[in-house]
């Protein structure tokens, strides 16, 4: 049995579940399909009939009664994934999902990941301009193209990115930049010329208490005026 969660790369990558043997993918629907929080989407291999719900809900089963009350003598669950809903919906959201796959399917998957791939390679020569190492694979072939990790100390960095608005994660390995659709070309200069003021360093101290190495700072400086 295998299990793919894959929150982070719907509508970037395209998934086939079948040559991947997934028997579940599961996801969450606010980050890559746009939605607020609150909404989850599940795949299901129909085939493998001997997974059953832990829990049963009116509308998982086969024949659901009109009435809202079940019967012991018919709880078969549903054929298809349904027999996994809980039986609440966030109808609000399920509206925008709907808004979101057409908008989706109107650009295509195939162009979003062409597209945060081209901004990956951007983001990877401003890195290489500033000497700061990619955590992961370079090579476009083998590396997502929406998660890119700058090997930048978490706890210097993430607090002066957030006042120049720009919006990074921390990783265990470095500062993670996340790319979606939406993204542009100057979103990733910003990343790294945020600022054309000499003193680089944030405007309160960040969590580690200290403020981004001086080296650092210099590379920033110099890239820009580059």
């Amino acid at each position: 049995m295998c299990g793919v969660p894959n929150r982070d790369v719907f509508n970037r990558i395209r998934i086939d579940a079948k040559k991947v043997g997934a028997t579940f993918i599961g996801s969450g629907t606010h980050k890559g399909l746009l939605v607020p929080q609150g909404l989850g989407l599940l795949y299901w291999d129909r085939a493998r009939t001997e997974l059953e719900p832990a829990y049963l809900a009116t509308i998982s089963l086969e024949n659901p009664p009109a009435d809202f009350i079940a019967r012991p003598d018919d709880m078969a669950p549903a054929l298809t994934a349904g027999r996994f809903e809980l039986g609440n919906f966030n109808l609000p959201a399920i509206q925008g999902l709907g808004a979101a796959l057409d908008l989706i399917n109107e650009i295509g998957i195939e162009k979003i990941e062409a597209h945060c791939g081209d901004l990956g390679d951007r983001l990877i020569a401003g890195l290489d301009a500033l000497n700061i190492k990619l955590v992961g694979p370079r090579d476009r072939a083998n590396r997502a193209p929406h998660i890119y990790v700058a090997a930048l100390p978490a706890d210097e960095w993430i607090d002066y990115f957030a006042t120049k608005d720009v919006r990074v994660s921390p990783e265990r390995d470095g500062v993670r930049i996340s790319l979606a659709m939406f993204n542009t070309s100057s979103d990733i200069d910003a990343s790294w010329t945020s600022s054309r003021s000499a003193a680089m360093r944030p405007a309160a101290p960040p969590r580690g208490g200290a403020a981004p190495s001086r080296t650092t700072r210099q590379q920033f400086n110099r890239y820009h005026q580059d």
